[in-house]
């Protein structure tokens, strides 16, 4: 099942894939994904979805660079907001790593709790 919505999403299905430009950045259980996202993406997604317990906060998003045709970085470079300042995540594609159970994300700099 494929879905923008992401109440629906979270509501009718186990597992979760996220995807950015068509690759996958972030997997597993729904419930850990909604309630912990890993990749910049995932928490950018789930910061837009609108809440009655938390105000509406604009957030504004500085490209890096002009839209790139990255052939061996991290698809999301451009946008990360903690992509490394070297040009590392341009360079390398970060590959999918189980960081608990049922639950793997694709960045090398996200944050893991």
């Amino acid at each position: 099942f494929i879905t923008h919505d992401l109440s629906l999403g979270y509501y009718i299905s186990e597992k979760a894939v996220i995807l950015y430009r068509g690759c996958v950045v972030e997997m597993g259980a729904t419930e850990k994904i909604y309630y912990n996202p890993l990749h910049p993406y995932t928490e950018m997604l789930m910061a837009s979805a609108p809440r009655l317990d938390k105000k509406w906060e604009e957030v504004e998003v500085e490209l890096k660079a002009k839209h790139l045709e990255l052939t061996g970085g991290c698809v999301y470079y451009e946008r990360c907001p903690v992509a490394d300042k070297d040009g590392g995540c341009a360079r390398n594609r970060p590959v999918l790593i189980e960081v608990e159970h049922d639950h793997s994300v694709a960045c090398s700099r996200c944050r893991k709790e």
